[in-house]
């Protein structure tokens, strides 16, 4: 009896493929798609940074992930490990389409995951700069000394991140610079 289902499937597909290669002559071609114009997406701006982001030398490691762009937002996370792999400090992101505005927030965490910002309060940065993959973030609310962070992508492998820091009782502080390369998915 098997031998028999067997033969009746076998039978069928050979059907099937001589339909196909004669052109499917007698069946009703599927009926045409009207296109539909692509609604530009606001976040387009910063799409490229998807994907995962590392480096690793002998100071330690640093990676930074992003998730496509979905419904107006896209979340990032960011670690920084010490050389013997430990590490020093979280950091959950969102960028997110409100109104006209791109904004960036983003919250501390330490390796046991106690918050360093307000709960209420996330560092929130808006979108004051965007050329071809480079993007600039300024301070908007509860910054603290964050002044801008940069995202630049000077090729598709290479994401550069510039973290700036607004003078703090007159004293100046070093930009942080992160050069990572975006890892195969």
């Amino acid at each position: 009896m098997l031998r028999s289902i067997g033969f009746g499937i076998a039978a069928s597909l050979l059907g099937v493929m001589v339909f196909a290669l004669a052109g499917g002559h007698g069946a009703a071609q599927p009926a045409a798609v009207p296109s539909v114009a692509k609604v530009p997406d606001p976040l387009d701006p910063v799409a490229y940074l998807a994907g995962r982001w590392v480096k690793v030398d002998q100071s330690g490691a640093a990676e930074e992930h992003w998730s496509s762009p979905r419904g107006g937002a896209m979340m990032g996370m960011f670690r920084l490990d010490r050389r013997d792999g430990s590490p020093v400090l979280f950091e959950i992101l969102t960028i997110t389409a409100e109104g006209d505005d791109l904004l960036l927030r983003l919250r501390h965490y330490s390796p046991r995951l106690v918050a360093k910002e307000d709960k209420d309060k996330p560092m929130t940065l808006k979108l004051s700069e965007h050329g071809e993959r480079r993007v600039v973030f300024s301070a908007h609310e509860h910054a603290a000394d964050l002044s801008r962070i940069v995202y630049h992508c000077p090729t598709a492998d290479t994401l550069k991140i510039t973290v700036e820091f607004a003078a703090n009782d007159g004293e100046e502080r070093d930009p942080l610079q992160f050069e990572l390369k975006r890892e195969a998915r």
